[in-house]
């Protein structure tokens, strides 16, 4: 009985805090984050973090967000491990960023966002 509890307490303690993988290539994955990030997860299809180890050099990344079969890929920056390691989305997709493509999404001009930047 103590055994179970014990793996039960640590599954509650681990779980809510992991990153879950989605199958795009491997190098993805989706975090939950505070605003405008958890309000862009929720109001969309998918936001997907795409990533390349640089080994010293850190990370290469982009963002994918995806509504209705539309992606509206960011431009992909480089970042230092720590940053990465840290908080990924945030890293990767700069709070100001986030905000007008949130802004985007409330005024209904997501699609034109996405079709008029580089994918």
């Amino acid at each position: 009985m103590r055994h179970s509890l014990f793996i039960l307490l640590i599954a509650y303690l681990v779980f809510p805090t992991t990153l879950f993988a989605q199958d795009i290539n491997g190098n993805t994955f989706l975090a939950e984050q505070s605003y405008p990030y958890e309000l862009l997860q929720r109001k969309t299809d998918a936001v997907r973090v795409h990533y390349e180890d640089l080994d010293d050099e850190g990370f290469r990344c982009w963002t994918s967000i995806i509504i209705d079969e539309v992606t509206l890929n960011t431009e992909t920056v480089q970042i230092e491990r720590e940053e990465f390691v840290e908080d990924a989305l945030k890293a990767c997709l700069p709070r100001s960023d986030a905000k007008i493509i949130l802004s985007n999404l409330y005024s209904g001009e997501f699609e034109k966002l996405a079709l008029g930047a580089k994918n």
